[in-house]
């Protein structure tokens, strides 16, 4: 059986791993900007817009719970979820400190990412914000 060496790095290298797994698949991002555009939300609005079998969606659904970045309420007969703000505010504030970091070795956008595809990437993904 297979030990995890996780505990053999630093705590930011390790802080920024756990909070990129819940934002690492695009269904998972794609819920996120939903509920932060809709608000309190309950399952079936997810399987409007998310191409994927009931169980994937739950699946998604559990990893955020579990990082708790998304938050549960019953509210009968239906079941809501919502952001929650806190912990996405401390994702935020871990990403972009990793982000500077990048910087401040030298490291940018603009070096990671051709400058034509990343205007492409921002533009799609504005146009699809606009869409949800």
């Amino acid at each position: 059986m297979a030990f995890s060496k996780k505990d053999r790095f630093n705590l930011f290298p390790q802080l920024v791993a756990d909070m990129s797994k819940p934002l690492g698949h695009p269904a998972r991002v794609q819920v996120i900007m939903y509920l932060l555009h809709h608000g309190d939300s309950c399952f079936s609005e997810f399987l409007t817009f998310l191409p994927l079998s009931r169980p994937t969606i739950s699946q998604h659904l559990r990893l955020l719970l579990r990082s708790n970045l998304v938050l549960v309420h019953e509210k009968f007969p239906h079941t809501y979820y919502s952001v929650n703000m806190m912990q996405l505010q401390k994702h935020m504030v871990v990403m972009l400190e990793f982000l500077m970091q990048m910087r401040q070795n030298g490291i940018g956008l603009k070096d990671l990412i051709p400058a034509e595809d990343l205007k492409q990437w921002i533009s799609l993904w504005a146009k699809e914000v606009a869409e949800t």
